[in-house]
């Protein structure tokens, strides 16, 4: 569930790109320039810690964003350029303690590469995938 988006984030469908996203489809972000954030609501099966792991989208329009779950920075910003709309690798988010509701996904537009064209900021997310922590 989108909480708070600058410039506009909705759903599209993928099926033009190949049957790579689930539900053939993705959340798409656009509009959005560096400093602007996507705030993002999900929920977990169960209160506990989980490994958070985002698939999203590359293409030669995306940008570089920094992601945050639940106020927490999860790792560097990731460059989401590629010369074709593809799926990104799995990115891996690192574990974080999450509540059965109400968790966020924050995303910050934080640049763009210097060979996007044109110099925009797109971002796609096709899933969360939440793994439980084992002790």
């Amino acid at each position: 569930k989108v909480l708070e988006a600058a410039g506009t984030a909705d759903r599209q469908g993928m099926e033009p790109f190949g049957p790579d996203w689930s539900r053939d489809a993705h959340l798409w972000w656009r509009g959005a320039k560096p400093g602007d954030r996507l705030l993002l609501a999900f929920d977990a099966p169960g209160e506990g810690r989980y490994r958070v792991v985002a698939q999203l989208t590359r293409a030669v329009d995306y940008g570089v964003h920094q992601l945050s779950v639940n106020g927490v920075k999860a790792g560097r910003p990731v460059d989401l350029f590629h010369d074709g709309v593809v799926p990104a690798e799995p990115l891996d988010l690192g574990v974080h303690e999450l509540k059965a509701a109400g968790n966020t996904l924050a995303v910050e537009v934080a640049g763009t590469n210097e060979r996007a064209r044109p110099k925009a900021y797109m971002f796609g997310l096709d899933y969360l995938l939440l793994e439980p922590e084992r002790p």
